[in-house]
């Protein structure tokens, strides 16, 4: 087993052995780029903007950027690769071992939403929820 890397790795390379058991760190030339990671992080760029350009808004807050990112990379990771190392299972269901529920895609990101809030005292005529923007799931069962 190895790991593919640019040179950015080479300080890594001597912890490799004892961290990982004993994969071999493939390190390409100087300012050369791994193929299979940049084509990775050109999927995700453009997953991005397709989600970006679904919002409504002329500046996004750099927050919502931030879990743009990480929605997208989460929904990468649900779904089992194509030519990936097993067939029928996702990257997720293969590094952390449990079961994918796929009700955490039902909720779009940016959607508008209501979220309730518990509020003392509960006989006041407060609003008892408070308007939101949905940025992907909490990860919480």
């Amino acid at each position: 087993m190895f790991i593919k890397g640019d040179g950015e790795f080479k300080p890594l390379e001597e912890f490799m052995p004892e961290l990982y058991g004993a994969p071999r760190l493939n390190l390409t030339s100087a300012n050369k780029h791994v193929p299979e990671i940049e084509r990775k992080i050109g999927v995700i760029k453009e997953r991005v903007r397709a989600v970006m350009y679904g919002m409504p808004f002329n500046a996004v807050p750099l927050i919502i950027c931030i879990s743009a990112v990480l929605f997208v990379t989460k929904q990468l990771n649900l779904f089992p690769v194509k030519g990936g190392i097993l067939a029928n299972y996702s990257p997720k269901q293969i590094m952390s071992g449990e079961v994918v529920h796929y009700k955490f895609c039902s909720l779009p990101f940016g959607a508008y939403c209501h979220i309730s809030e518990e509020a003392q005292p509960r006989n006041s005529l407060v609003p008892k929820t408070q308007d939101a923007l949905a940025l992907g799931p909490s990860g919480n069962v």
